[in-house]
């Protein structure tokens, strides 16, 4: 009767050899213990490009999203409001809720 061997070949794991980032296996050996490329690196701790038409964007955005209500996005919302919602669209909402409940 035969037996079959198998020897073991030694497998490392692609996350112990190659780039986090893009997956090459060119990687050099960093303090921080991350395995990161030159390129990936470089992305990882540069700081973010600005893009000054990107904030004013999402500044008004912001701004507006705050005014007005979330769900109609026309109707004011009273600053005190902790839901972000017009009391026109509060009213259906909660009419919805008792016909479904009823």
């Amino acid at each position: 009767m035969g037996v079959i061997r198998f020897e073991r070949a030694s497998v490392t794991d692609w996350l112990d050899s190659c780039c986090w980032g893009c997956g090459t296996p060119e990687v050099a050996p960093h303090p921080d213990d991350r395995l990161l490329c030159g390129a990936c690196r470089e992305e990882l701790l540069s700081e973010p490009a600005v893009d000054p038409v990107g904030i004013a964007r999402h500044a008004y955005w912001e701004s507006h999203a705050l005014r007005c209500c979330w769900r109609c996005l026309i109707l004011a919302v009273d600053p005190d409001d902790e839901i972000g919602m017009c009391s026109s669209c509060r009213e259906q909402v909660g009419r919805s809720v008792a016909e479904g409940a009823a």
